[in-house]
C-alpha cells in the first residue's frame, strides 16, 4: 500500500531544537474558564532570573549619571533581553545534549502516513503508530512535532516531504488525530 505522505528527515541539532522549544509549555493567551484570557508567563529558570537581575544591576549601577527613572527603565529592559538570551542559548544546549545522548547524529530516517497509521523507519527498524495515541501535535516553522506523550516526540521535517504536499498535511494529522495543531512562535 502506498502512503498518502512520506517524508525524510535527518537527526541534527536543528531538528532537536525545534523538539525542546516545541516541548515548553505555552507562552501565548488561552482561554480561561470565563471570558477572560489567561496569560503564562515563560518559564525562566531560577539561574536565568539571577543572571539577569546581575545584568539588571550592573546596568543600573553603571549610568549613575542619567536620572533614577532612566536608570531602572534600561536597567529592567537590559535584564529581559539577559534573561530571553539566556533561555535561547539554554535550549540550544538542551538539544544539542539530547542530540548526542540519542546518537542519531547524521542518521536519517522515513515516515510514512497512511489512511489508518504511520510508520517511521530507521536503518533496521521500523516503527508503527496509531493515530489515536497521539496526545498532542505542534507547528513550528520547520516541523510538524507529533508528541505521543511528555517524552517522545516525533518530528516531522517540512522541507522533507516526498510524496503528498506539505501544505495539506496539518489538515490531514488534524482529521486523522482529531487534534489541533498548536503553532509554536519564535522558532
Amino acid at each position: 500500500m502506498e502512503p498518502i505522505y512520506a517524508v525524510k528527515s535527518t537527526y541534527d541539532e536543528d531538528m532537536f531544537y525545534h523538539q525542546v522549544v516545541a516541548s515548553k509549555p505555552r507562552m501565548m493567551p488561552k482561554e480561561g474558564d470565563g471570558k477572560k484570557i489567561k496569560f503564562q508567563l515563560p518559564d525562566f529558570g531560577l539561574k536565568d532570573t539571577l543572571m539577569a537581575l546581575l545584568v539588571g544591576a550592573a546596568v543600573y549601577m553603571a549610568f549613575g549619571q542619567l536620572e533614577q527613572s532612566t536608570r531602572i527603565l534600561q536597567a529592567v529592559l537590559c535584564g529581559l533581553v539577559a534573561a530571553v538570551v539566556l533561555r535561547r542559548m539554554n535550549d540550544k544546549n538542551q538539544a544539542l545534549q539530547l542530540l548526542e545522548s540519542s546518537g542519531l547524529k547524521g542518521d536519517r530516517c522515513t515516515m510514512n502516513f497512511y489512511e489508518d497509521t504511520f510508520t517511521m523507519e530507521r536503518p533496521g527498524i521500523i516503527t508503527e503508530y496509531q493515530y489515536e495515541g497521539i496526545a498532542w501535535i505542534k507547528e513550528t516553522s520547520k516541523y510538524y512535532m507529533v508528541f505521543w506523550n511528555k517524552s517522545l516526540a516525533i518530528p516531522v521535517e517540512k522541507a522533507g516531504f516526498y510524496r503528498g504536499k506539505k501544505e495539506t498535511f496539518g489538515s490531514f494529522l488534524e482529521k486523522r488525530c482529531n487534534k489541533v495543531i498548536e503553532k509554536v512562535r519564535n522558532v
